[in-house]
């Protein structure tokens, strides 16, 4: 018989699943939006559609287990999604939900730290040690891996890369602090950034770009302006890369990683990114920690996070048997 595991990637717009092979490779797949606003039971069922459509067809005795992944903290031991704003959930036990639902073993993973999995096992990272993956997107997650084991900490928070400080002057942040990573260099700050710009009066074909209407204003619209040349724009997009550079090479002298991977929408923003990141890491590292270190974009592309959470499944799985 055949064998899989299904993977689960529940986001506040959308919920993206996919049937994997224990090799992770993607038998089927479906993507639907969660529906948060309709609230709990209506995302729950959302999630249950969507395990069924990738697996019809499928023998059910022949999947494994299922790996849900989340932003936000999670009880991985209890299965249950400790806090996640996007959602309006709090202290959710989808873990046993789901498990009862399918009657198939589940396992919960923070999302970010199922992609470092991902690409540690399936992609960019296999073979290695150490590595970090970094998704700059909304936000700002992350996950690590060392010494051949996933770091989560005293009580799994660990990987929160997008709550590390980097400027003490800078820009409040969601959490409650001031100048995190996430406040400057997520796709949710660039834009902001820019929108405060223009508010302001300044000049820039931002103004054309958003129709005039500076809330229109996206980070996907600050990368192409900046492309373009427009002042306002690169001097927006520099900001955030110059602080990224400093969260990745804090990140660098800590952990002394063989790989750092950088995911997420803001990543496709592609060499002027990953330059910027380069130039600053060079000049804020020991060089001996940079000798041979890879930065680069995830293997997995998109599908980083729901092959994670296959990744969490399988790996649950092996726990299971070696029980």
């Amino acid at each position: 018989m055949d064998r899989y595991c299904i993977g689960v990637d529940l986001g506040g717009t959308k919920i993206a699943t996919v049937l994997s092979d224990l090799q992770g490779r993607i038998i089927s797949a479906d993507r639907r939006p969660t529906n948060a606003a309709a609230g709990t039971a209506k995302v729950l069922e959302q999630i249950f559609t969507s395990i069924r459509q990738v697996m019809r067809g499928v023998d059910p005795e022949g999947i494994l287990g299922i790996g849900v992944v989340s932003p936000g903290p999670v009880d991985r031991e209890k299965g249950i999604i400790v806090d996640a704003p996007n959602l309006g959930w709090e202290n959710i036990p989808i873990g046993k939900i789901i498990q009862e639902q399918f009657q198939t073993p589940c396992a919960l993973e923070n999302d970010a730290t199922a992609a470092a999995l991902g690409e540690w096992v399936f992609g960019a990272g296999r073979n290695l040690n150490d590595l970090i993956y970094i998704t700059v997107s909304t936000g700002i997650g992350g996950g690590i891996i060392c010494n051949g084991q996933i770091l989560h900490g005293r009580d799994g928070a660990a990987g929160e890369i997008g709550h590390m400080v980097v400027d003490v002057t800078g820009p409040p942040c969601n959490c409650g602090k001031k100048g995190c990573l996430e406040a400057i260099s997520s796709g949710t700050a660039i834009a902001a950034a820019a929108r405060r710009l223009v508010g302001a009066g300044r000049d820039s074909s931002l103004i054309i770009k958003s129709q005039n209407n500076p809330d229109l204003i996206t980070a996907q619209l600050v990368a192409e302006a900046a492309a373009e040349g427009d002042p306002l724009a690169v001097a927006v997009l520099e900001h955030a890369i110059h602080f990224l550079g400093i969260g990745v090479a804090n990140l660098i002298q800590i952990f002394n990683p063989e790989l750092i991977i950088i995911g997420g929408g803001v990543s496709k923003i592609g060499k002027p990114l990953f330059d910027g990141v380069w130039q600053v890491v060079a000049a804020n590292t020991f060089a001996h920690t940079v000798k041979d270190l890879l930065i680069v974009t995830p293997e997995l592309g998109d599908n980083s996070g729901t092959i994670g959470a296959a990744a969490v499944a399988i790996q649950n799985f092996a726990a299971r048997g070696r029980a």
